[in-house]
């Protein structure tokens, strides 16, 4: 069912427990990927969060770029989208 977020800020090394609660707070499901990537193993490289209605499919965060594309930052409320997949925890192996 599709229902609107609040993006949360979420930093590329975090604790996938700590981000985990952050999507959490927000009553969102989670899958996980594990992704190649400089930093800690096992901890977050970045989240997709599926947006409804919109021409950019996710929203990724952190942001790649201080003005991305797709136009979500943290803070934005958005309408998410969990079909075809829930939001996706990134995490570095």
């Amino acid at each position: 069912m599709n229902r609107y977020v609040v993006l949360p800020e979420v930093e590329s090394g975090a604790a996938v427990p700590e981000v985990l609660a952050r999507l959490r707070e927000r009553c969102l499901e989670v899958q996980y990927v594990s992704m190649p990537g400089g930093g800690h193993r096992g901890t977050v490289r970045s989240i997709e969060i599926p947006i409804a209605g919109h021409t950019a499919p996710v929203a990724e965060l952190p942001p790649t770029d201080p003005e991305p594309a797709q136009g979500h930052l943290p803070g934005d409320k958005v309408l998410t989208d969990p079909l075809p997949a829930p939001p996706t925890v990134m995490v570095i192996r």
